[in-house]
């Protein structure tokens, strides 16, 4: 459970950065605003807000439906991401679960809390190595988004919790990521990604893609044995956020790092 959230933040991470890229539209308002969002995508030193994600699917004849939702926090200075989560598995019941991602130079650093019954949660840790040259910074994320992206501004506008803004699409080419995550054997559709950002300042408000395609490529990853068993036909993620720079600390539990002095001994 931990390698996939790994690898989920990690692509959530990405989405949410690389919308700073590709302002080449002869479209001078769309050229201003994706200026705007390029400057505060570099800028931004923190993020928090709330996510859901739902999944459909299949492991082998079983049908699987689950629903995750929580909070989000983003800090920028070491690259760090928290999910508090609840994940919703229908009559199997519900289930807490905290993950945090802290991002080193060559190494991600991954620990994943799971609901125990009675109190408390069963915590796990797991290094993983970043792709040989690459860096989950805003330089490191721009790096990995390939030519063949296409940025769309559609226009549309409304207010998102009394803020107005627009509404602009990237479409990312699915091989990126199956580059990005050293599994080119795997063929990955287009991801499209909706994104609201804030008219005045450039940043995101609010983001909406669809992940299955990416949800197969870790499955083929980093369930290799079990592959053929898990099918996942449905996997929409909207991500809203809602505070910027206001966080100074992402403190993880002590819990957490106990777990990982013992799990690396």
């Amino acid at each position: 459970m931990n390698k996939f959230f790994k690898k989920l933040t990690a692509i959530a991470l990405a989405g949410v950065m690389c919308l700073s890229l590709c302002a080449c539209s002869t479209d001078l308002d769309t050229m201003l605003l994706m200026k705007k969002v390029y400057d505060a995508v570099e800028t931004t030193k923190s993020a928090e807000g709330e996510f859901e994600c739902s999944a459909k699917g299949s492991y082998g004849i079983v049908p699987v439906k689950a629903k995750m939702e929580g909070d989000i926090s983003y800090l920028a200075e070491k690259p760090t991401v928290w999910l508090d989560a609840e994940i919703d598995l229908g009559l199997l019941g519900d289930m807490d679960v905290d993950v945090y991602a802290e991002v080193g130079e060559n190494t991600v650093d991954i620990y994943a809390g799971v609901e125990k019954l009675g109190d408390g949660m069963n915590w796990f840790y797991e290094k993983a190595d970043l792709p040989e040259g690459q860096s989950f910074n805003v330089s490191g994320i721009i790096s990995l988004i390939d030519k063949g992206s296409v940025l769309v501004a559609k226009g549309e506008e409304k207010q998102i919790n009394g803020v107005d803004a627009v509404k602009i699409t990237l479409t990312m080419p699915g091989d990126m990521f199956a580059v990005a995550l050293g599994n080119q054997d795997c063929i990955v559709g287009d991801v499209v990604i909706n994104a609201w950002v804030n008219k005045a300042d450039g940043h995101i408000l609010r983001l909406e893609t669809e992940l299955s395609e990416i949800a197969k490529l870790l499955v083929s990853t980093v369930l290799e044995d079990d592959a053929d068993n898990i099918k996942i036909t449905s996997l929409p993620l909207e991500v809203e956020f809602d505070s910027f720079d206001t966080l100074k600390e992402i403190k993880i539990p002590q819990e957490a790092l106990k777990a990982a002095k013992t799990e690396t001994k």
